[in-house]
């Protein structure tokens, strides 16, 4: 598993260095755009949360991501004095794009739209 996480953490490295050496990235985007690979690689471990439970039911999966999402939801006022239900509704939709030195939690319908637009 070790072994196969490595060889397609080095296949989408290079693929992120073709893509920037490709299109001509400044230097400066081209070092943010690899810090936030190597980031999100030491973060996650090559290790996607959605794609995992995709089949698991669905009162597992909002236990699981109300467990990912523990801090943002009780860091943040609005979502700390929501009801549990209205938390773990919202801690499923919710995705993780961490970039130092800030966080950002988006939920997967605007990152689908975002990038699919």
């Amino acid at each position: 598993k070790v072994v196969v996480s490595t060889q397609s953490t080095g296949t989408r490295q290079t693929e992120l260095i073709d893509f920037i050496n490709v299109h001509h990235f400044p230097d400066s985007l081209s070092s943010r755009m690899e810090d936030f690979f190597y980031n999100d690689w030491f973060t996650t471990k090559g290790v996607v949360a959605h794609e995992i439970m995709a089949g698991w039911p669905k009162a597992l999966r909002e236990d699981c991501y109300l467990h990912i999402h523990d801090m943002l939801l009780k860091r943040w006022p609005v979502l700390k004095e929501a009801s549990i239900g209205c938390q773990r509704a919202l801690s499923e939709r919710l995705i993780g794009s961490f970039s130092a030195p800030e966080i950002r939690s988006i939920t997967r319908e605007t990152a689908s739209e975002r990038y699919t637009s």
